[in-house]
């Protein structure tokens, strides 16, 4: 082979290997937002199903105006998307914290906090 032939297959080498690499990164980078908005919707439905808590009756299984017994439903401690627990709780609010299966931004797993209060729902990025 002559020095042009050997010259344009190292050249393509490297660019099939930098391709490679952008898409593995954009895949990665997907991932980690698929499961950022997975995890943003479960904690939408546990705070949604902690509002209803908070107003049904002690009769109905309810918190009558209360979070202080609110547990979180079975099937979603724990699913595909991450882990949900309940990271602190008074009267009038309960905070829900969710952590994803995917690495964020720092490394660790992505984490968000849902505040719910009987009126409303703050979630705040963690990672």
């Amino acid at each position: 082979m002559g020095q042009q032939q050997l010259l344009l297959i190292v050249i393509a080498v490297i660019i099939v290997g930098i391709s490679f690499i952008a898409g593995m990164t954009i895949y990665r980078s997907y991932i980690t937002q698929a499961n950022r908005e997975q995890v943003v919707a479960d904690l939408n439905i546990i705070a949604a199903d902690a509002q209803a808590f908070y107003r049904r009756s002690i009769q109905q299984a309810g918190g009558q105006s209360s979070f202080l017994t609110y547990r979180i439903p079975f099937g979603f401690n724990e699913n595909a998307n991450g882990t949900y627990a309940v990271k602190s709780v008074i009267k009038d609010q309960i905070v829900l914290t969710g952590t994803g299966v995917e690495p964020g931004e720092d490394g660790s797993p992505v984490s968000y906090d849902v505040t719910v209060t009987p009126g409303k729902m703050v979630i705040t990025k963690n990672n």
